[in-house]
């Protein structure tokens, strides 16, 4: 997990981000005002933001409320901490779209008590979104369709802290699909989220015209390269399979390369890159940042 922390103070940025060294948030950036946060925000992905009210540049209130006029940033978790306390300001917080404020002077175990709600309150919505996302696979329906099969995508895992990186992947697409279908009727775009490769081989069968993108992870239950080779081997030209690993050594060279020939694309998994300025998706954090694509279609 990334945590964007602004401060102006550097004393107290120093002391906050010890606190968050001592949870074991080890993936830390820090910013001095709300300017710097932007900048950073708009080259590396943020899971929690935390910040102060007062500083100069760009204080907290206007950081946050620029935030949240990004698509990409609309659930980030952001807790705001300040010397600022009246009831007034409070509401002024939550309104912007704060999910967690702390009145200065404040203990570590304060700090972690409010952490730890923010990220479970949030985790809880994220997966109730890819829970609501599923496509209710009518058979009147006729629209193109996009079949994800991965092992954690079972409710009760999805909020284990360990699979966090795959609830965020999950809850994008999920918003994505949100996003470009908006008002149209009937949809122009669905997704199936399975975690069990036999289930998915039957709704292949049943639904496998409208299927137009396989990612298969190799964690999917019953096999996920089995699954993927059998698509491969039997596709119509109109689907792509994508094939989810998580380290390079897990697949043994000669099924990369049978995999490969059918045109079975790679995909590694929690391989983040930057993402330039001038380039922000409209429906999501960022495409490639956790299934990343390598520059050619190659094991290596």
């Amino acid at each position: 997990m990334r945590i964007l922390l602004v401060e102006d103070a550097e004393g107290m940025r120093k002391i906050v981000a010890r606190m968050l060294t001592d949870f074991d948030y080890d993936d830390l950036m820090m910013a001095t005002n709300g300017k710097e946060a932007l900048e950073l925000m708009d080259a590396r992905v943020v899971d929690l933001l935390i910040t102060n009210w007062n500083m100069p540049v760009l204080n907290g209130l206007e950081l946050i409320r620029q935030v949240r006029e990004r698509v990409e940033y609309a659930r980030l978790p952001i807790l705001m901490f300040t010397t600022r306390a009246s009831r007034k300001d409070l509401v002024t917080a939550f309104k912007i779209g704060v999910n967690g404020y702390l009145a200065k002077p404040f203990t570590p175990p304060q700090v972690k008590q409010r952490i730890d709600l923010i990220l479970n309150r949030h985790a809880e919505i994220l997966a109730r979104q890819v829970a609501e996302a599923k496509d209710p696979m009518r058979p009147e329906d006729n629209y193109p369709l996009m079949v994800i099969g991965d092992s954690t995508s079972v409710p009760s895992h999805l909020l284990r802290p360990e699979h966090l990186e795959t609830l965020h992947t999950l809850a994008d697409v999920a918003t994505s699909v949100k996003h470009l279908n908006a008002d149209a009727d009937p949809p122009l775009f669905g997704v199936v989220i399975d975690h069990d490769s036999g289930e998915i081989s039957r709704l292949l069968r049943v639904i496998g015209q409208r299927v137009k993108l396989m990612v298969l992870s190799t964690k999917v239950h019953g096999g996920g390269v089995t699954l993927a080779r059998l698509a491969s081997i039997n596709k119509r030209s109109d689907l792509n399979v994508a094939l989810i690993v998580d380290e390079r050594g897990e697949i043994p060279e000669r099924e990369r390369m049978n995999l490969t020939n059918l045109v079975t694309r790679p995909l590694r998994r929690n391989q983040p890159r930057p993402v330039p300025k001038s380039w922000r998706p409209s429906c999501q954090r960022e495409c490639s940042s956790r299934w990343r694509s390598p520059s050619k279609t190659s094991w290596n």
